[in-house]
């Protein structure tokens, strides 16, 4: 329960540490963009019964993508997104890392603060089905709030909470790659 309280506490100061910053207008960037969570690792909010809460020992590869679409002249984008998370546990009975792997395909949106810039700080979020046991058929609704920060326009870190279900809410720090939404080049004017 500390590890679940201290990790909440630390999101929520992420996301009032840049709500108060002031928006940039937005400059024209390319109607669509993708990306993919190269390296994550992730924390369980909370470990089966009397079993404590760890972190993945590696990162993951491959661990989620998103396609959006930017909506002109706003800073806000959508899109569909998919997102690996493992809530990782310690089991003393049995030594190493166990996790309760959660897989979700859903819809995102995201407010951009800079966007077109070098450095463009969002935040937003993902809601859709989690498949936790995708072998015995178990699903249910999920949501993922997320606040990151966009480099050089194809460098994203972004931690997101995944919240679905008992056992499987964790929280995942991502390093990704972005592809497309750099600014557009101004039309010659001849």
């Amino acid at each position: 329960m500390k590890t679940f309280s201290k990790l909440f506490f630390a999101l929520i100061i992420s996301f009032t540490a840049i709500l108060p910053a002031k928006a940039a207008e937005p400059l024209r960037v390319q109607n669509f963009e993708g990306g993919i969570g190269l390296l994550r690792n992730s924390i369980s909010l909370g470990a089966p019964s009397g079993l404590e809460a760890g972190g993945t020992a590696l990162p993951l590869l491959l661990a989620s993508a998103e396609v959006r679409l930017n909506l002109p002249n706003t800073p806000w984008d959508i899109g569909v997104c998919y997102s690996y998370i493992d809530a990782a546990y310690i089991d003393d009975d049995c030594p190493g890392f166990h996790g309760n792997e959660s897989f979700m395909f859903g819809v995102c949106s995201h407010y951009n603060l800079r966007q077109g810039r070098k450095v463009n700080p969002y935040f937003g979020l993902g809601a859709g089905v989690a498949l936790w046991d995708p072998f015995d058929g178990k699903a249910g609704f999920a949501i993922e709030p997320r606040v990151g920060v966009e480099f050089l326009y194809h460098i994203r870190l972004s931690l997101e909470c995944q919240i679905s279900r008992k056992y499987y809410n964790a929280v995942g720090l991502t390093l990704g790659f972005v592809i497309g939404g750099r600014p557009k080049k101004p039309k010659k004017t001849e």
